[in-house]
């Protein structure tokens, strides 16, 4: 995974805990370094402008301008015909704690590569007063 980021992810304590315990501690080692270069915030005062988990998104294909509906979620969740990705993914850790504007870079399993950009969050859980979602 890499990404066209140069700000620290951000995470609400909360993503940060739950993140940290999935799989028994078991998570991708692009995660862990993601998690250790975060800046952790309280859940009322994460910026609307930053994904989160359970956030709704729509991504732009920086290549033919299409555009996608992604939802970030837990693995037990994650369903890509759906649009539900989980957040060990690849795309999952592009998203999780960027934000709107970032350009982010992944490969799938199968070594394709994707560029999209973050063109807006349509659902944001601590933006609607959701905070233990």
């Amino acid at each position: 995974m890499s990404t066209n980021i140069t700000n620290e992810p951000i995470f609400t304590e909360l993503d940060f805990l739950r993140i940290t315990r999935l799989n028994n501690g078991k998570i991708p080692l692009e995660l862990k370094h993601l998690l250790s270069d975060a800046e952790v915030l309280s859940s009322c005062s994460i910026p609307e402008t930053i994904i989160t988990m359970n956030s709704k998104l729509i991504l732009r294909n920086t290549q033919d301008k299409s555009t996608q509906t992604v939802t970030l979620c837990y693995p037990h969740n994650a369903d890509p015909n759906k649009g539900m990705f989980s957040v060990l993914s690849p795309i999952g850790m592009s998203i999780i704690g960027r934000r709107t504007g970032d350009c982010i870079n992944w490969k799938t399993p199968n070594g394709n590569s994707h560029s999209m950009v973050i063109e807006q969050i349509l659902y944001q859980p601590e933006a609607n007063g959701d905070y233990l979602v």
